[in-house]
């Protein structure tokens, strides 16, 4: 669920009602009505943000501050250890 930087809230509130799966992406991170969906316990839910959307994901859920510099560290440090867990074998 992405809409751009127009967020229509009549639309959110429709999709906030039913309670089929969904997945949020794009720019539903950038709206604190993102929060709505996440409260949705028993509702099956895919996020999928890009680094920025994480980091703007994060500064909902939490008061730490989160950089993108370190998204991306961890992502060099991950790759790194696949290649050489590939090079061991």
């Amino acid at each position: 669920m992405g809409f751009g930087d127009n967020f229509y809230d009549d639309i959110i509130d429709e999709v906030l009602e039913h309670k089929a799966p969904i997945v949020l992406d794009a720019d539903i991170f950038k709206s604190e009505r993102l929060l709505e969906f996440l409260e949705q316990k028993e509702r099956d839910i895919v996020l999928t943000p890009h680094p920025k959307e994480f980091v703007t994901l994060w500064r909902y859920l939490h008061a730490s501050r989160l950089l993108i510099y370190h998204i991306y560290r961890q992502i060099d440090l991950i790759e790194v250890e696949k290649m050489s867990a590939i090079l061991q074998a």
